[in-house]
């Protein structure tokens, strides 16, 4: 039998003796204490910060939150803006030589007046919205000047008409609501909703439309 191999006993740990660990012997138990509470001071700054981490996420997911809500508030009203105006934003007026030209790119036809100014006139007269009609939809509208009539204050000494300039265009779309489409391109909303304006001499009677020289031809890329 083979023998067993003898048990290596562990020397005791030999304690400081002489003036250093007569000297060094009660700071032991101090120097435990401190390494338990240094473990507890180090927890609670990681907790802290922790907890000042979290609550950055949590504001900035709020900010970020209301920030896409504001665009997409933003985003809805312009939306409902452009679908306001879609209609009258297809509606357009310019001049050729003598002719008035309104093109009508909506599926829906549209109340239309235009505006009038015949210089020369003192100020508050010489301004007219003669009523043009109900424009077709996908339809080119050329109008030779001549066809508005003329007030009696619209013409000089000689009973000759003046220059007459088309200001713009009042619209009134299929909804009702009223614009006025300028010559120069812009277009802006008439927030009263009548076409009356004071000084301003608005004819309702007759059709420009039904008179005998106006061309009404189709639009050929009229999208619907």
């Amino acid at each position: 039998m083979t023998p067993r191999p003898p048990l290596r006993r562990r020397a005791p740990q030999r304690r400081s003796t002489g003036l250093l660990g007569f000297i060094t012997r009660p700071f032991s138990g101090i120097r435990g204490w401190y390494q338990v509470a240094d473990l507890g001071k180090h927890t609670a700054v990681l907790a802290a910060v922790v907890a000042a981490a979290s609550l950055a996420i949590s504001a900035w997911g709020t900010w970020k939150s209301a920030q896409v809500a504001d665009d997409q508030l933003a985003q809805s009203s312009q939306q409902r803006d452009e679908e306001t105006q879609l209609q009258a934003s297809r509606i357009t007026i310019w001049a050729e030589k003598d002719t008035l030209v309104i093109s009508n790119r909506s599926p829906d036809a549209a109340g239309g007046w235009a505006n009038v100014v015949y210089l020369g006139q003192e100020p508050g007269q010489g301004i007219t919205k003669d009523w043009v009609g109900m424009l077709p939809p996908c339809k080119r509208i050329e109008i030779p000047m001549s066809e508005f009539d003329a007030k009696p204050y619209d013409k000089d000494d000689n009973g000759n008409v003046r220059h007459r300039v088309v200001t713009g265009l009042t619209i009134r779309d299929a909804t009702g609501r009223m614009w006025v489409r300028q010559s120069r391109g812009t277009l802006s909303r008439l927030g009263s909703g009548v076409v009356e304006d004071r000084g301003v001499f608005v004819s309702t009677i007759g059709s420009v439309l039904s008179a005998p020289h106006v061309r009404i031809v189709d639009l050929q890329d009229c999208n619907p």
